[in-house]
């Protein structure tokens, strides 16, 4: 048994790497990338403070230490070839699919106390579904995206240690190590902070039990949902202060609360149906979302209802998925790689599904059918996974992508002008701006990037234009002032130039951006001591280039 499962493993290993071998030649996407790799200056310094500054503040919207950390990491080691990156991604992934696997294995030994050749085989088939699935694309080929990897990676060791622990019946040293594991996964996504309820789950699988033990859950699972409660609040937090203008400005309270359910279904759709994955999706009208919340309503009945008739398996696995799928849905609710997250369940549901029919109802010469069909349909996954990953080989392509799936999403068409723009094919990416405020005139950022063409172009007056239009759409906004400000010093106007820049900071006082710019502008109007105090301020709230200047210049902040 250990040669075959030695065997299963260096399969699996292979496959994984020749359905991604692609990605290895793919370049950084403009979405997430830019803030989180090569645009974020701390990530160019992997320094004790560096590390302490990660576990004691949120970024980019996000409170994610480890996964911020992994993209430092990278840069010490591969600089900004993209391929190191996406190595790390698909090195991850593979160490995913295995532990997938382990995990399968552990539990059809559990549940059914097996030696036949299916406590093999079937762990195999769930781990390669996983392994080859397009569902996986965005997670495994997008490099910002690694937080994801990173907790799933901790996610299954978390449930491989606790499953383990359940089989002992004791508190051995697998249980502490499925307790770290968890608080390592919530510092690399907020998508674990429901881990400990499929932990639960877990166990009562393990112990053929419907129901969890009360007295179980106060004594070994009240660690676990105090670290998920910790987690919680710092993830709200850090959302609450990066709130995606395209994300969010669009929905009434209720649209928000009701969307991360109907978004649970998502997964589901695209892992029966593994069409063209796009990386964004528009919000979905107020009907769909009132379908979408009967159907989760009528499953939910119907799982407790088999649940009392003595049927729990099915009540287990749906508050499973719920408890992995729901998190992000809140946090990222129009994006799909999230839902790698309980990708290893439906895989696992779906061979476990397989094999109870193979086991039951498929008789003679038709069971030895069922592997080819099952070989088959991993090898067609594979092929449609390495076919549909080259919509990622880089930003332009993407957004075209997503564009000829939702031909009328302002958002695809103001990243496709960032790439365009990139790539200096400046009249393209003006058409692409303009046709992204055509489908919606309030697009703060894309008046704000077509102003940046023009600033580029040395057009001051239309990128002014531009700029005060942003300004009168987002007057809460400092970067809106922060350009005006930089569009009139560019004219000669220092006045205004200083009007602006200081409207900027009074906005928002922790933009430090505004107070290097404001720093700049004090000294080209020969106000030495007012530049070293701004540049002191954009200093203290860790702008590193200023640190750095004030160092080397001797002054204190």
């Amino acid at each position: 048994m250990r040669v075959l499962k030695l065997l299963g493993v260096v399969l699996l290993i292979g496959l994984t790497v020749l359905s991604y071998a692609d990605t290895l030649s793919f370049d950084f996407i403009n979405w997430g990338d830019d803030v989180r790799v090569y645009d974020n200056a701390r990530a160019y310094e992997l320094a004790p403070h560096t590390i302490f500054w990660y576990f004691t503040n949120a970024y980019a919207g996000a409170y994610a230490p480890l996964a911020f950390l992994s993209h430092a990491l990278d840069i010490a080691l591969w600089g900004l070839k993209s391929s190191g990156h996406h190595l790390t991604n698909l090195l991850l992934h593979v160490s995913n699919a295995v532990l997938v696997f382990l995990l399968c294995v552990h539990l059809m030994n559990a549940l059914y106390r097996s030696s036949g050749a299916e406590v093999i085989g079937v762990p195999f088939f769930a781990a390669a579904l996983f392994a080859t699935h397009p569902l996986a694309i965005p997670a495994v080929a997008w490099i910002a995206a690694r937080g994801i990897l990173l907790c799933e990676f901790f996610v299954l060791l978390a449930c491989l240690f606790s499953l383990r622990s359940y089989i002992a019946q004791r508190r051995t040293g697998r249980f502490y190590a499925a307790i770290a594991c968890f608080t390592l996964a919530c510092l690399a996504d907020a998508g674990a902070l429901l881990l400990p309820t499929v932990l639960v789950v877990i166990g009562r699988l393990a112990r053929g039990e419907t129901y969890p033990r009360v007295q179980e859950l106060i004594t070994n699972k009240l660690v676990l949902f105090g670290v998920s409660l910790l987690f919680l609040t710092a993830s709200i937090l850090a959302s609450a202060s990066h709130q995606s203008e395209e994300m969010w400005d669009v929905h009434s309270t209720l649209h928000r609360l009701a969307l991360p359910f109907v978004q649970l279904f998502r997964p589901i759709l695209l892992f029966m149906s593994p069409s063209y994955i796009s990386p964004l999706t528009p919000v979905p009208s107020n009907v769909f979302i009132g379908i979408g919340l009967v159907v989760f309503s009528a499953i939910t009945v119907a799982v407790l209802h088999l649940a009392k008739r003595g049927v729990s398996a099915p009540a287990m696995v749906w508050v499973a998925y719920v408890a992995l799928a729901l998190p992000r849905t809140f946090t990222v609710p129009h994006g799909v790689h999230f839902a790698y997250l309980p990708l290893p369940l439906l895989t696992i549901s779906l061979a476990s599904i397989g094999w109870f029919v193979h086991d039951r109802y498929v008789r003679g010469s038709a069971r030895f059918a069922v592997p080819i069909v099952a070989a088959g349909l991993v090898l067609a996954l594979a092929l449609i996974t390495s076919r549909q990953q080259t919509v990622w080989r880089n930003a332009a392509s993407l957004w075209r992508h997503v564009i000829a799936i939702y031909p009328t999403m302002p958002a695809a068409y103001n990243f496709l002008g960032l790439a365009l723009q990139t790539n200096g094919r400046i009249s393209e990416a003006k058409e692409a701006y303009a046709r992204a405020i055509d489908l919606k005139p309030n697009f703060v950022e894309a008046y704000l990037n077509l102003g940046n063409i023009h600033y580029a172009g040395g057009d001051w007056q239309e990128a002014d234009r531009l700029y005060h239009r942003a300004a009168e759409l987002a007057p809460q906004r400092a970067d809106v002032y922060n350009n005006l400000g930089i569009a009139a010093k560019a004219q000669g106007k220092s006045l205004d130039a200083l009007f602006w820049l200081r409207k900027a900071i009074e906005t928002d006082s922790s933009y430090a951006q505004g107070y290097v710019n404001l720093a700049v502008l004090y000294e080209q109007m020969g106000n030495i001591a007012a530049a070293y105090e701004a540049l002191q301020h954009a200093a203290r709230l860790g702008d590193m280039r200023a640190q750095e200047q004030l160092k080397r210049e001797g002054v204190q902040w």
